[in-house]
């Protein structure tokens, strides 16, 4: 059996020896505080497996990584390719999440941009790629033995008879309107929405050709297909990116729609991050229970600001509003009025948009800094994504949804998918990649955290144990994992639980 060789190792406190490593083992290294645990673990055997690696790269791809010092060992034989996940949170940027840190939008992106479909931002109904064989079968399945009209919208011309003699040489004799069908040499005038018949038949097996043919013909024509059944009942197809019921367009499908870290998918507001900084009211009215006379409203205690105190006073007169009346108990509407405006007064939010246009001065960010906090952001939500993103849908969910759930529910939600009969093969293995992602982060004793919490607001065991799903979802082969303590904090039956998890 192969093993790491390890002579005449002096890196810090350690005082030369020789050892022997055997690989394809779970190996933990214990001693009392300052033994060496650390120096012997990342200070020489993550930092000469590393540097290894990196002597394979070109002199161009080394300068973007940071070197790490040669250890003070004499030699090291057979070290492989090193990986090293510590106790410390590395994370510091807002961005990223426990989806991003575990890697799972990036197949999530991947199977949105696949098996979504979109919806009409106006009605909600979904908006489906009519492919003339698929919509063929789903409507012998569904309306299995109704009868049903095939009708395609023809727009209105400026010459009515030429649009007529047209139709006629092209075979269509028949037209559809309020309702019945009309022979369209006889309809003295043409209406200004024209809806030619393509066919008229019973939905059953036997005629699925003339079905197919029919939708073909219609796309072809029209690009759009109405098939108009009993009781008024009326589905409508179209290979065209926008809604056939409203007209609304559908936004375009890349995979980059799908990312908040891309300019195409992140909200234009908040830019991606979710939150965004803003005047936070309970800053400026700590207090409630005071009246505006007694200064309630903060910003307006200050010296530069009694011009807008007292028109704040004068408008709270001319419209009977009470000064002694504590803030917490005058009626919303009112409340609302003070801090937005209503016409004849143009509220505090005002003062903070003058502010604003003064933040070149030092003085004015320390004071808006006073009263500004980050909150969830207005347009999105909190999702991150752009409103085009969120018209796409999963299993009843949009990508922000999805991001939402916790650990279990997503394993869950991705169990639930994976039952459908007959998934294509890439949006299978898309969503196994995801699903087995959840089950390790599940196994690991985290299946409370949501998908788009904040990584930099996770312990450092957390962050160790996303980390570790991460590194051994790839799957990797003859690579050395090193961490540290990833088991500090756990209930014995989570430590159980990572333990096998590291011997699986």
């Amino acid at each position: 059996m192969r093993k790491i060789i390890l002579k005449g190792c002096r890196e810090h406190n350690l005082k030369g020896f020789d050892l022997e490593l055997p690989l394809y083992r779970v190996i933990a290294v214990t001693g009392v505080s300052g033994s060496g645990k650390s120096s012997l673990v990342f200070d020489t055997l993550f930092a000469e497996g590393e540097r290894r690696y990196l002597e394979t790269f070109s002199t161009y791809v080394r300068q973007y990584f940071e070197r790490l010092p040669r250890p003070r060992v004499e030699t090291i034989e057979n070290i492989p390719p090193a990986i090293a996940i510590s106790q410390i949170n590395p994370v510091k940027s807002s961005r990223s999440t426990v989806g991003t840190l575990s890697e799972i939008t990036h197949f999530a992106k991947m199977l949105y941009f696949r098996a979504s479909e979109a919806r009409c931002a106006g009605c909600g109904r979904a908006v489906l790629p009519a492919e003339p064989v698929e919509t063929a079968r789903r409507l012998l399945e569904t309306f299995s033995g109704q009868p049903a009209i095939l009708t395609a919208p023809v727009p209105a011309e400026k010459d009515p008879e030429l649009l007529r003699r047209g139709l006629l040489q092209a075979g269509y004799s028949r037209t559809y309107l309020a309702g019945r069908v009309c022979d369209l040499e006889e309809m003295e005038r043409l209406p200004e929405k024209l809806e030619v018949v393509l066919d008229r038949l019973r939905l059953e097996p036997a005629n699925f050709e003339r079905l197919v043919e029919a939708l073909e013909r219609g796309l072809a024509m029209a690009g759009e297909v109405r098939v108009h059944l009993p009781y008024g009942q009326e589905l409508r197809f179209t290979n065209r990116e926008r809604c056939p019921y409203c007209g609304l367009t559908v936004p375009r499908r890349t995979p980059n729609l799908f990312s908040f870290n891309s300019p195409l998918g992140a909200c234009p507001e908040c830019r991606g991050f979710g939150r965004v900084l803003d005047i936070d009211w309970d800053l400026v009215i700590p207090d409630p229970r005071k009246s505006l006379r007694e200064g309630a409203i903060t910003v307006l205690e200050m010296p530069f600001a009694w011009e807008v105190r007292e028109d704040l006073l004068d408008y709270c007169r001319r419209k009977n509003v009470p000064l002694d009346c504590p803030w917490g108990e005058l009626p919303e509407e009112v409340r609302r009025k003070i801090l937005y405006g209503d016409g004849s007064w143009y509220g505090v939010k005002d003062l903070f948009d003058w502010l604003e246009t003064k933040r070149y001065k030092a003085h004015v960010r320390i004071l808006l800094s006073r009263f500004r906090a980050y909150r969830e952001c207005p347009l999105c939500g909190g999702t991150r994504f752009r409103k085009e993103a969120l018209q796409f849908y999963l299993n009843g969910l949009h990508l922000g949804d999805f991001y939402a759930l916790s650990v279990a529910e997503a394993r869950g939600f991705m169990e639930e998918f994976l039952a459908r009969d007959g998934l294509p093969r890439a949006e299978e293995r898309l969503a196994r990649e995801i699903h087995r992602r959840l089950r390790y982060l599940d196994e690991v004793g985290l299946p409370y955290l949501t998908l788009d919490r904040q990584s930099r607001t996770l312990s450092g065991g957390e962050v160790a144990r996303v980390l570790l799903t991460r590194a051994l979802s790839s799957e990797l082969t003859e690579t050395l994992y090193l961490f540290d303590e990833p088991t500090t904090g756990l209930h014995p039956r989570d430590t159980a639980r990572v333990v096998r998890f590291l011997r699986e």
